[in-house]
Formats: structure tokens, sequence, C-alpha cells
């Protein structure tokens, strides 16, 4: 989440750069790229930051020359563990909450 939110804050800043008569036709030009209304109303909802059209937002803006760093490089520079350590240690967990639990009752 922290890493979409950067990105987020990354193609604001971008955006707000522009000047204004420019906003407005990329974003018409993101909204006209989208395929369905379901994503166009999202994205009218919530603007650059939704949600659902995360990686087409990110994909547009980076066709424009804004530079995202990959979840690896944001995890280190932000002092948090690689997602691929992060997945190899939530799947060591999945496995030792799947082992059988094993009682042993009082004598």
């Amino acid at each position: 989440m922290g890493y979409r939110r950067s990105c987020a804050e990354m193609i604001e800043a971008a955006f707000q750069a522009l000047p204004e008569t420019q906003r407005d036709l990329v974003t018409k030009e993101f909204q006209l790229s989208l395929g369905s209304h379901i994503y166009v109303d999202a994205f009218k909802k919530a603007g650059w930051k939704d949600r659902l059209n995360a990686v087409e937002i990110r994909g547009f803006w980076s066709a424009r020359g804004v530079s995202f760093p990959s979840p690896d490089e944001w995890a280190q520079k932000n002092g948090l563990s690689e997602p691929v350590v992060l997945k190899s240690q939530i799947e060591e967990l999945e496995a030792e909450i799947k082992k059988p639990v094993v009682s042993v009752k009082p004598i």
C-alpha cells in the first residue's frame, strides 16, 4: 500500500506540474484509454490515486517520462523487507499454520 501511495504522489506531482489546459487533455486522454465505464467511473471518483486503475495509471505516466522505483527499490529505500523476502516469510508461516496440531493428554 505504501508503494502505491508513493507512486500516486509522484504522479500527482507530475500532473500538477502541467499547465492547467494540458491537465484537462491528459485526464481525457487517460480516460479514453480505459476499456470500460466501470474503470472510467472509478477514475472519476478517485483521480490519479485510483486503486482499480493503479497499474494502468503507472503505465500511462511511465510512458510520459515519470520514473517509478521497483517495489524492491522502494522497500529498501524505506527500510522495509524486500517483497520477495516477505513472500518467503509468509509462505513459511502459512506452512507452519497448516501443520496438524498434536495434543498430548496428561496421564
